[in-house]
This record gives structure tokens, C-alpha cells and sequence, in this order.
């Protein structure tokens, strides 16, 4: 301030030197000029030059859209804010607001990958400057916008009904394009969605909401999906158990018999609609031909399954064995004691003591008659038989008293062999039984 005060007096000195004015006019003529100075010192002291930092000053990122127009995205789109520093007289410093203080970024002519963008700054005052900031440039990290197509993969939740399964699913479309920042499309492992099965018993078709997922099974946020839904359809199919009969068609030949027939497996697992499974009980396999045949065969066989349903776990043909042993004849011998009285109830033994309905006793005569049994079968069979597994019998229901010819009949006990017998008939008697009174 001496300084200024010494520079204005100097001209000052001069002037009244020279001046011829009277002492009146030089005491005015100082009034003046001291009054000068004393403006200009008040000036300088009350409204000093000073600086001030100005915080959080956003900072305008500029021509972004030339980046999106290049397929470039900008990744960390947090704002950033700058401190600033201004300067001028102290009146016009305290009239700065922030709004009044442009930072910006072109981002004009940047690219992908990690970026330190130039800050400019700008202020709307004539009379203050920016004297400072708090840094000259920001960081940016620019990435590549891309878009790959990712699988879709559909999950069942909930339990499905017993007796059901879950079957084929289809799902439409199979792949959506995911569009975003390179970084974060990378990471997407593929597109998910859910669909409840709980308690389904039929085939379902719906459009299902979808998400990106990486392969944690995490949600990747920051893309977007080309599509929103997926269309799925999804197989409900019911499940039982049915027994196989093989198909035999025709008769080996005569002096053969079919000791076994195996089919394998003789029982599938068959899946289809309930309407469809609940209607079947046993399937048969295409027909087999065993006419004529003399000797065990093995061989494939086909099936045909009713349609709208498959086979599961097994895939045909089936193994079918057909086992076949040459016939022989055995003989066995009883007589006419070992005869038997059918009835409606039971079988009794024929003697003397026997009284049949309508108070009759029953003879065959005195003699004993042979009695010869034939059974033709294979020799395993005829081995486990013996005399006591046959019973000889008559009918002799509805007949009168007197002599009679009757079918004498045989059979095996607890088997279902055909029994040759000699002779076919026999001569029965029926007296009518006498009783004697107590008197």
C-alpha cells in the first residue's frame, strides 16, 4: 500500500509546485486529492484480492454418444466431482457459485481399455479466475459393446406327482443374444429360467422369465437379454409296470411237448399319457410260429407298443427261449377196489358198508378187475409219478336200482395230466339196502 501511495503522491508534488493558485484553492485542491487516496486505500483494504475452493463440482463427461455410437460403453458411470480453486477481488469471489464453474471430459477420440481423460475448466466470471483443481485429469475405463448368444437352461423345481416322471422338454428359442459390456457378457455362463412340476400330471407348455447367470450360478446385472421369455414345453408322462407274455402260435409237433417257455425281460416299464398307461394291463410280443417244432429254440422277438407310449431302461428286441423234450408213455396199474364214488362234495371209497343216495349199495361183482392207466408225457414228469398220485372214479348220480354201464374216469391229483384209461367203462350194480328193525 506505501508503495501505491508513493507512486500517486509524486504527480501530486508536481502539480502543486507549478501551480500559481492562492492558499485558499491549494487547501481545496488537497481536500481533493487526499480524498482520492483515501478512496483508493478503503478499495484496496475493503475488497482485497483473495482465492477460494470451491467443492464438488461435477465433472460433464462430453460427446459420450459418439462413444455409444461406436459400440463403446463408458463402465464406472458413478459421478465424479473435482475441487477448484478460484481468484479475484473478494466481492466477486463471494459471488461465484458452483453452478457457475464448468469441468469437463471430452471424451472425444478415446477407445477401449483403462483411460486418463483431461479435465477443461471454464468459469462464468469476467473478474475471477481458476487459479487450481483438485486434479487435472479423471480415470476412465471404456469398454466394448458386444453380443453373443448364450444356451438357455431350464430348471424343474418342486416334486412331481407319484407315478410320473418328467419327460422331453423343448424350448423355444434355445439361445438368446446377450448384449452389454464386453467384461460383463464374458462372464455370463448361460441363461436360466424355472418351472414348477409340483403335483403335474400332464404335458405343460408355458413361457417361462429368464436371467443371465455366470458360472457360480450368481445373476450377472449390466446386460441385456434379446429375449425376456422362453417358450417350454415340458413332458409329464405317468409310469407303470407290464408283464411281457410271449405270443406262441401253433403246436409242435405231436410226439413233442413245450416244457418251458422263458421271455426276457418278461416285464418293461412303459411310459405315456394317464389316459393311455392306466388301459394297459399286459402286452404280448409279435407272434412266434412253433408249429412242427422238435427241438428247443432260442431266437429275438419283437413287440408292438400301443401308441403314445415308450419303452424305459430297455430297448427290444426280447430273448425268447421256447424249450421242447420228446413224449413217452408210462403205465400204471390199480383195480376195480381203488374206484371212487364222485359226488357233489367229495370223492369216497367204494365198499360194502356205502350207501349212495336213494338208500342204494353199490357192487362191481366179486372179481377184481385190473384197471391199466396210460400218461403220455415227457420223462421228467413221469418220473415224479407214482400210483397213488391218480384217482379212478364214477358218476353214479341219477341212476335206479340194477345193473348199469358207466364211463370209468381217471385223473392225476393237484396236476393237469391227460390220463389214458383201460377199460373206459365198467359194469356197476346198485341193490337197494335193506335195514333191519329192533323190536
Amino acid at each position: 500500500m506505501n508503495k501505491i501511495l508513493e507512486i500517486l503522491k509524486k504527480p501530486f508534488i508536481w502539480f502543486f509546485n507549478n501551480l500559481k493558485i492562492t492558499n485558499n484553492s491549494r487547501s481545496k485542491m488537497l481536500s481533493v486529492v487526499f480524498a482520492v487516496i483515501f478512496w483508493l486505500f478503503v478499495m484496496d483494504q475493503v475488497n482485497p484480492e483473495m482465492s477460494k475452493w470451491i467443492v464438488n463440482i461435477p465433472v460433464e463427461l462430453k460427446n459420450e454418444q459418439m462413444l455409444l455410437d461406436d459400440g463403446l460403453l463408458i463402465m464406472d458411470k458413478t459421478e465424479k466431482f473435482v475441487e477448484v480453486e478460484i481468484k479475484g477481488r473478494r466481492n466477486d469471489v463471494m459471488n461465484v457459485k458452483a453452478e457457475d464453474i464448468h469441468i469437463t471430459a471430452n471424451l472425444l477420440g478415446y477407445g477401449k481399455g483403462n483411460n486418463s481423460v483431461a479435465l477443461d475448466k471454464n468459469i462464468n466470471h469476467d473478474n475471477v479466475m481458476i487459479s487450481g483443481i483438485s486434479q487435472q485429469e479423471i480415470k476412465l475405463f471404456i469398454d466394448q459393446i458386444i453380443e453373443v448368444p448364450k444356451p438357455v437352461e431350464i430348471d424343474i423345481i418342486g416334486k412331481i406327482k407319484s407315478g410320473f416322471i418328467k419327460d422331453s422338454m423343448t424350448l423355444l428359442p434355445e439361445e438368446v443374444i446377450v448384449k452389454g459390456p464386453e467384461t460383463y457378457v464374458n462372464g455370463v455362463s448361460l441363461i436360466k429360467g424355472e418351472i414348477d412340476v409340483t403335483e403335474l400330471v400332464d404335458d405343460i407348455t408355458k413361457e417361462v422369465p429368464i436371467y443371465a447367470v455366470d458360472n457360480d450360478g450368481n445373476t450377472v446385472s449390466n446386460v441385456s437379454l434379446g429375449e425376456q421369455y422362453v417358450d417350454v414345453a415340458l413332458g409329464i408322462k405317468k409310469v407303470n409296470s407290464v408283464n411281457i407274455l410271449p405270443n406262441l402260435m401253433g403246436e409242435p409237433d405231436s410226439a413233442y411237448k413245450i416244457t418251458n417257455v422263458t421271455l426276457e425281460p418278461n416285464e418293461i416299464v412303459l411310459k405315456g399319457s394317464q389316459s393311455i398307461i392306466d388301459t394297459i394291463e399286459t402286452l404280448s410280443t409279435n407272434p412266434v410260429d412253433v408249429s412242427e417244432i422238435t427241438e428247443t429254440i432260442e431266437l429275438e422277438v419283437e413287440m408292438v407298443i400301443p401308441e403314445g407310449t415308450s419303452i424305459m431302461y430297455f430297448e427290444p428286441p426280447f430273448k425268447l427261449s421256447v424249450e421242447v423234450e420228446k413224449l413217452e408213455v408210462q403205465q400204471f396199474e390199480l383195480t376195480s377196489e381203488d374206484i371212487y364214488l364222485k359226488t357233489d362234495n367229495d370223492y369216497l371209497p367204494i365198499d360194502e358198508t356205502l350207501i349212495v343216495d336213494g338208500g342204494f349199495t353199490v357192487s362191481f361183482g366179486q372179481e377184481i378187475l385190473p384197471i391199466q392207466l396210460n400218461v403220455e408225457d415227457v420223462p421228467k414228469v413221469l418220473s415224479e409219478l407214482n400210483v397213488d398220485d391218480f384217482r379212478v372214479y364214477v358218476d353214479l348220480s341219477e341212476l335206479t336200482q340194477g345193473m348199469h354201464t358207466v364211463p370209468l374216469k381217471a385223473e392225476v391229483m393237484g396236476k393237469t395230466l391227460e390220463v389214458q384209461i383201460i377199460p373206459t367203462t365198467i359194469d356197476v350194480t346198485l341193490i337197494e339196502s335193506i335195514t333191519v328193525s329192533e323190536e
